[in-house]
């Protein structure tokens, strides 16, 4: 359960952080890519423990609660606000654009991840545990 909560937390910090862009010495990175050493070393705990089973199951919570969450943060932006409410812009420029980098990471988690925990687990019955 802890897994499970940690590794939606993670996926659900980077698609939110996705566009923030942050100075990495003399470069700069987006703000979601610092979760992703923290979501790979679970998926890959999650996979060797419990089986290619339970991390693909893992998998497919993530991507579907990234999903909802794009979709319900962007159904919200866009309801009516009060006339005094003067962060109505910043909310759009922040939320606008996540459901194309939700449908993006869809695409790259399901390839990327879903090979890594196959490899994973078919290495680990190669060798014999």
């Amino acid at each position: 359960m802890l897994f499970t909560m940690l590794y939606v937390c993670f996926n659900l910090l980077g698609t939110a952080l996705l566009f923030k862009i942050v100075k990495v010495g003399p470069g700069s990175a987006p703000g979601g890519i610092f979760f992703v050493p923290l979501v790979l070393l679970i998926e890959d705990i999650v996979a060797e423990l419990y089986g290619y089973k339970i991390s693909r199951a893992l998998l497919w919570y993530v991507l579907s609660s990234s999903l909802i969450f794009s979709v319900l943060s962007l159904v919200v932006v866009h309801l009516p606000s009060p006339e005094y409410w003067h962060l109505d812009t910043a909310y759009h420029t922040v939320f606008d654009p996540l459901l194309r980098g939700s449908i993006a990471l869809f695409l790259a988690i399901s390839v990327g991840r879903f090979f890594n925990i196959y490899a994973l687990t078919k290495m680990k019955i190669l060798v014999h545990g």
